[in-house]
């Protein structure tokens, strides 16, 4: 499976695990504080409309969610309302299936900005001028900041492998 297609899934059974038990919204929440870990817009998108109800004490019925959608007139950009309506269908719910999953998002997220990171320090290179101690600081600074959970999976911290390729 891609990286791609391994974030859908992952992205997709996490919301519909918090649309099909709103009670798991709160430990969501806390191992996804940045919405930017969703890749994709309609995540994000549906992600935030999760949040607000959430936070306005709302109760998080499918039904209600897709009407506040065609109301606004965004249900569109969150996938159309049958994909919305469909989440809660990837939703897997044995024991420790969202804390996997949320780990997953995890690995993946930092995955995606380790390689938006290299990108950026490739361009950034181009230009003569910019000294090489600040592309290494920008890289060391950067990479302290992205989270370490690929080290559950026997990788090593991203900072380190930095350090040491250096």
């Amino acid at each position: 499976m891609s990286t791609d297609q391994g974030s859908k899934r992952v992205e997709g059974a996490i919301l519909g695990a918090c649309l099909a038990d709103p009670s798991r919204v709160p430990e969501v929440r806390e191992s996804i504080p940045d919405p930017s870990a969703f890749r994709y817009d309609r995540h994000r998108f549906v992600w935030d409309l999760v949040c607000r109800a959430h936070d306005d004490g709302r109760a998080l019925d499918m039904v209600g969610l897709v009407e506040d959608l065609l109301t606004a007139g965004t249900v569109d950009r969150a996938g159309g309302a049958a994909y919305v309506s469909g989440l809660p269908e990837l939703a897997r719910f044995w024991p420790g299936a969202l804390e996997a999953d949320l780990q997953r998002l995890s690995a993946i997220a930092d995955r995606r900005a380790i390689h938006d990171l290299g990108l950026r320090l490739l361009e950034a290179a181009k230009d003569p001028e910019t000294p090489s101690a600040e592309l290494i600081a920008t890289a060391e600074t950067h990479l302290r900041n992205i989270s370490t959970a690929d080290q559950a999976s026997g990788w090593e911290d991203a900072a380190t492998v930095a350090a040491n390729a250096m």
